[in-house]
Parts: structure tokens; C-alpha cells; sequence
């Protein structure tokens, strides 16, 4: 009985070890878009920054639960929109840059 607690505890750890090491590639592949995709809705790196961190953080959580994992991608970036469409008003420094933006529009 003892035995088998064992093997059972290596395929666990190794389980865990796979797909920890899965997840890491995925994320090597992947680090840039959810910057940009962040980027692209809040128009501030350091709010950006902290959103695609945030969103590896919640994908790193949840990555045993997601069943397709061809999907990864596209899940990742689903995730980093919404956290950065959510996110309050951000920063001061992203509001003063919208502010910025829109008044260069006007400008134009």
C-alpha cells in the first residue's frame, strides 16, 4: 500500500512538473501580446505592465482548468481585455495621457 501512495505521489509531481513547464512556453510565446493587447486599451505601459501581469498571475491559477490548450492564446488575450477594460479609471498618468490624446485630436 505503501508503494502505491509513492507512485502515485511521483505521477502527481510529475504531472504538476509537465504542466508547469507547458504553461512557461506558453507564456514565452505569449508575453508580448498581452502587453500589447493591455496597451492597446489602457495607452499607458505601466498600467499595461501591471495588467499583463495580472493576467499571467490569473492565467497561471487557472491554467489546469483550461481543457483546450491550443486555446491558450486566445484565452490570454481574452483575459488581459477584460482586465483592462474593468480596470477603474487606471492611473493618473493613463488618464493624463487620454486627456492628452483626445486634445491632440481635437487639435488636428
Amino acid at each position: 500500500m505503501h508503494d502505491h501512495a509513492d507512485h502515485m505521489s511521483d505521477v502527481l509531481l510529475t504531472m504538476e512538473r509537465d504542466h508547469k513547464r507547458e504553461f512557461e512556453t506558453r507564456l514565452a510565446e505569449t508575453s508580448k501580446l498581452a502587453f500589447r493587447v493591455a496597451f492597446a486599451v489602457l495607452r499607458n505601459s505601466e498600467d499595461a505592465e501591471d495588467v499583463a501581469q495580472e493576467a499571467f498571475a490569473k492565467a497561471y491559477r487557472n491554467f489546469l482548468q483550461l481543457r483546450e490548450r491550443d486555446r491558450f492564446r486566445a484565452w490570454l488575450v481574452r483575459m488581459t481585455w477584460r482586465m483592462a477594460i474593468s480596470r477603474p479609471e487606471g492611473t493618473v498618468k493613463s488618464r493624463l495621457f487620454l486627456a492628452r490624446q483626445r486634445l491632440k485630436e481635437l487639435l488636428q
